[in-house]
């Protein structure tokens, strides 16, 4: 027997003893062993949460395959349009709304503690967030201003906030979604309420954004999810509530083309997106018409479709994060059950698990992210 990085190296030579399968020992020169493989380490997965029960901003960790749950924010009733962002260092940035104030907070860990702080508290604002966090560790959210009905966009730089409007062509900011660009360029996707339409902005050079319609085809543009792939592409996916079918929209070359994704019945509640290191889009979504969570991959130009989670009604509020190995995992609330679910594909087989299960968990939205 020898060791290796803190692992024991064992060789499955067998020795039938009455029927006993023996493991024995061995040295690292023996023939007989193979070479010893040791596994990577699990990544770590956060989980923003409502508490619905008692109006709160949750969080949970998984680390080293346990689950720790903690309140961040219960100071009145918040931890609406909740989501969750990781940056190098691994500290999870958060973006929510304030119903009892009507404002946009943001929380953050760094040294092991949570800072909370108020974003915008000028009207009614902080409805449909999203939060990403660029390679200089900065967050931007991306809101809307129920006031003015406008999309807007804060980013902290400095140590102060930057706050901005968007696009304020009618009734627009709803389903937001943001992402940030190798060259730190903001990206967001949402939903026009005026015209029902999916629209996306950018913002180059630092002081202009460019709001366009991706898709004006019928009532459309919902449940948004936005990601940027390593060519710097724009990936939406999103619900299409003429057609009640799961779309998913790629600017390629200057122009976008959109397709349908799944058209099996009521297909699209509550999209997520994550693109892989091979710039494959991974959806998460709800199957509405039978209340199951599922999953669709496009693979070779081909899209594959799984009911991942179909025991009861789940499938709301999803969010989907890879890990390194290309692995999905995807948060959602359970509403048969009032609680927060879990669920990661590994070696090709899913995984379920129950994250919160104290009273309401879950409802109102959830978000993961997952270090790599």
């Amino acid at each position: 027997m020898s060791r290796l990085d803190g692992f024991t190296r064992w060789c499955p030579r067998a020795l039938l003893l009455l029927g006993l399968f023996v493991l024995m020992g061995c040295s690292s020169e023996d023939p007989v062993c193979p070479t010893p493989v040791v596994p990577a380490p699990d990544p770590v997965v956060w989980i923003s949460y409502r508490d619905n029960t008692f109006g709160d901003l949750k969080v949970a960790a998984k680390k080293e395959r346990s689950w720790a749950r903690e309140t961040i924010d219960s100071n009145g009733d918040v931890g609406y349009a909740t989501a969750i962002a990781v940056d190098a260092q691994g500290n999870p940035h958060i973006s929510y709304r304030d119903a009892t104030n009507q404002d946009l907070k943001y929380a953050v860990m760094a040294g092991g503690s949570w800072t909370i702080e108020t974003v915008d508290a000028v009207g009614t604002v902080g409805g449909e967030t999203s939060i990403a966090v660029d390679a200089q560790g900065r967050p931007h959210i991306s809101y809307h201003d129920y006031t003015n009905v406008d999309l807007k966009y804060a980013v902290k730089s400095g140590g102060s906030w930057s706050i901005g409007i968007v696009d304020a062509a009618g009734n627009v900011g709803y389903y937001t979604s943001i992402a940030i660009d190798g060259q730190g360029n903001p990206h967001i996707s949402y939903q026009d309420g005026t015209n029902v339409d999916l629209k996306y902005a950018v913002k180059t050079g630092g002081t202009t954004w460019t709001p366009v319609t991706v898709d004006g085809v019928g009532n459309t543009g919902y449940f948004t999810s936005l990601k940027i792939d390593g060519q710097g592409r724009p990936h939406i996916s999103y619900y299409d509530g003429s057609n009640a079918d799961l779309k998913y929209a790629v600017k390629t070359g200057g122009a976008w083309a959109a397709e349908t994704v799944d058209a099996a019945g009521n297909m699209g509640g509550w999209t997520g997106l994550a693109l892989d290191v091979q710039g494959r889009p991974h959806i998460s979504y709800s199957d509405v018409t039978n209340v199951d969570l599922k999953y669709a991959l496009k693979s070779g130009g081909t899209w594959s479709l799984e009911t991942v989670d179909y025991i009861g009604e789940r499938g709301y509020f999803t969010s989907i994060a890879l890990d390194a190995s290309g692995n999905p995992h995807i948060s959602h609330y359970d509403a048969a059950n009032d609680d927060l679910k879990y669920a990661t594909k590994s070696g090709g087989i899913w995984f379920l698990e129950i994250v919160d299960a104290d009273w309401d968990m879950g409802n109102s939205s959830t978000s993961i992210a997952v270090t790599r």
